[in-house]
């Protein structure tokens, strides 16, 4: 249904928030908001994406993701990112993905859990949920009728 994120500046964390189906073509419409997003990355270069409430379309395949990592690609600070993916339904996808930025963003790691991702990326788990839960409740309201 949608992509939802809210960047930190304060914290250096730019949160995101899968949730819902998600089509390639909604994808790609939030890879583009993020890279043309001004305040993206974040000081400390800190991404936390949280996928544990989407189910991914079949669109959602291995050129779409390709076409993301070269979007990414063109983006001057690209190296200094470094990304937490956090899913469930969709982890295998999230490992591809992981795979292919590899080469353009070396610090891009998929993880079960909140809290594992939130340490490896050094930041505080209690703050990032309530921040992961409140785009997820603000993504539900926009959808709802």
């Amino acid at each position: 249904m949608t992509i939802i994120y809210h960047i930190d500046k304060q914290a250096g964390v730019t949160y995101v928030v899968w949730d819902g189906v998600v089509t390639a073509e909604l994808y790609i419409a939030h890879v583009k908001r993020l890279l043309a997003d001004p305040d993206w990355p974040p000081a400390r270069g800190l991404h936390l994406s949280d996928l544990r409430s989407t189910s991914l379309d079949p669109s959602i395949d291995k050129a779409v993701l390709e076409k993301a990592v070269g979007m990414f690609r063109e983006h001057p600070k690209i190296s200094t990112v470094k990304t937490a993916i956090v899913a469930h339904e969709a982890f295998h996808q999230a490992l591809l993905y992981e795979r292919l930025i590899s080469s353009i963003e070396p610090s891009v790691i998929v993880f079960h859990s909140l809290d594992t991702a939130c340490m490896w990326l050094g930041t505080d788990s209690e703050a990032a949920a309530r921040e992961l839960n409140s785009l997820r409740a603000r993504a539900r309201e926009a959808g709802s009728p």
